[in-house]
């Protein structure tokens, strides 16, 4: 499903070159939940963002169904994104002047659609069946954050990377975001990639992956 090969990104800084991620290589298969788990300033979020096409590789390539991210053009890479990838990060990035329901909805608007039945399910789904027309303000963090994981649902993805989706959370709002990405794995083989600090959710997960000075070890 998705395979990595000799992943590498460096920036510059003046004439100081830095390297975020070494030469990572990893597979994931359909209905993991493999968790990448270390410390601030690891490399996680960046090799997240490396794997879900949201920045560019120094070196190395990312494969989703054999295509290859980056030897895609930025159009069709952002149409792809769209319609296979889901995303949830720490901070939820919903808009304030719409409600749940319509947050959930907009990637569906990007690509053409307007799936507000399904946009009403997914909230079901997340608990939220009662919250629909709330604004973000009025809602919890976690409620938030659940949100936002129906938000990256929206598309039916294949994959959904989740940057710190516990980061911003109290433990027992982030004990309900755990327990939601289990069940969306259980019941609908929903696969998830996800960069945390926490050790609780590498615990639970299929597969944990260490990562450290860009370098990933196994699991």
């Amino acid at each position: 499903m998705l395979k990595v090969r000799d992943l590498h990104k460096v920036y510059r800084e003046g004439s100081k070159e830095v390297y975020a991620i070494r030469g990572v290589n990893l597979e994931v298969n359909k209905g993991d939940i493999s968790v990448i788990i270390g410390p601030s300033g690891a490399g996680k979020s960046t090799l997240l963002h490396l794997l879900g096409g949201l920045d560019i590789p120094s070196a190395g390539s990312v494969l989703l169904d054999n295509i290859d991210l980056y030897k895609i053009s930025d159009s069709r890479r952002s149409k792809l994104r769209n319609k296979k990838i889901g995303f949830v990060f720490q901070f939820y990035h919903l808009l304030p002047e719409f409600t749940a329901l319509e947050n959930v909805m907009l990637p569906s608007m990007v690509g053409g659609r307007k799936r507000s039945k399904k946009a009403a399910e997914l909230l079901e789904t997340v608990g939220l069946k009662d919250r629909m027309d709330h604004r973000p303000a009025q809602l919890s963090g976690g409620e938030s954050q659940r949100v936002a994981v129906a938000r990256a649902l929206i598309n039916d993805p294949e994959i959904v990377f989740c940057d710190e989706p516990t980061g911003n959370l109290d433990s027992r709002m982030s004990e309900e975001v755990r327990n939601l990405i289990w069940k969306l794995n259980r019941e609908n083989d929903q696969t998830f990639v996800i960069a945390t600090h926490e050790p609780l959710l590498a615990q639970r997960a299929q597969r944990a992956l260490y990562i450290k000075d860009g370098m990933l070890k196994g699991d």
